[in-house]
């Protein structure tokens, strides 16, 4: 029987970690209902699970990616051409990376709300 991690439980149902997975059961299948045990389960419990939270591979857009010309641009305006700048200037180099990480984060969040909705 695979082993679950209960992450919390509600009325009928029951998150639980399994593998990389968050699922939701049947309660009926936790027998201690303590958050952040582990406990055994049927494999059919497993097998007829739904799958907790967005499918965010059908919602992040293949076209928000981070490229290496987009690093090079940021690096570069920001003067580190060589591995001695970096070396010079570490905290440039962070913030250069930083900047493109959040560029992508702000069009990821665009993109979720426009498919999704949201506040």
């Amino acid at each position: 029987m695979p082993e679950v991690k209960v992450l919390s439980v509600l009325g009928a149902a029951a998150a639980v970690r399994y593998e990389d997975k968050t699922l939701i059961i049947s309660k009926h299948y936790i027998k201690d209902t303590k958050s952040g045990g582990k406990v055994d389960v049927p494999l059919s419990a497993i097998s007829t699970s739904t799958e907790y939270g967005i499918d965010w591979s059908i919602i992040i857009p293949e076209g928000i990616t981070i490229s290496a010309q987009d690093i090079q641009s940021a690096l570069y305006a920001r003067g580190i051409f060589t591995i001695e700048d970096i070396e010079k200037n570490p905290n440039g180099f962070a913030n250069a990376v930083s900047s493109v990480v959040h560029k992508a984060a702000a069009n990821l969040f665009r993109k979720v709300h426009e498919v999704v909705g949201g506040s």
